[in-house]
């Protein structure tokens, strides 16, 4: 068990600065936003050298999305931990990722830079995905 200084401290990490309020709510009382932060903490509690993130952004508004994986990435590169996120929300990967690998029916089509996949995809499954998210946006 962990003291509870010591969660409070991983909260303010992730920009949770209520933290004796927020470990006595109940999850209906917080918003997506703070959830996934909170989840993030939690995840990150014993300093793991990776982290697998599954939908980070699912269910989340636009602006949420953003400040949630940008929160992600600062937090694990202050504790020095890789992150694999899967997602189908390519442009959530582009955000914050170093490198893209594309899979299609269980299969990986694409791999390399974040800027080579985005600007330059050589995959018609990678195009695919990309131009739909130019059409929502």
């Amino acid at each position: 068990s962990y003291e509870i200084a010591r969660v409070i401290d991983m909260l303010k990490l992730v920009h949770l600065n209520d933290g004796e309020r927020i470990l006595q709510s109940y999850p209906f009382q917080l918003s997506g936003g703070m959830q996934q932060r909170l989840a993030i903490a939690l995840s990150l509690i014993l300093k793991p050298s990776i982290v697998l993130a599954d939908e980070p952004t699912s269910a989340l508004d636009m602006l949420v999305q953003a400040s949630v994986l940008d929160l992600l990435k600062e937090v694990t590169q202050a504790l020095g931990a890789t992150v694999v996120i899967v997602t189908h929300n390519i442009k959530a990967a582009g955000h914050i990722a170093n490198s893209i690998g594309v899979m299609h029916k269980g299969q990986l089509v694409e791999v390399g830079a974040t800027e080579d996949i985005m600007n330059h995809p050589k995959d018609e499954y990678t195009r695919v995905l990309l131009d739909s998210v130019m059409k929502v946006v």
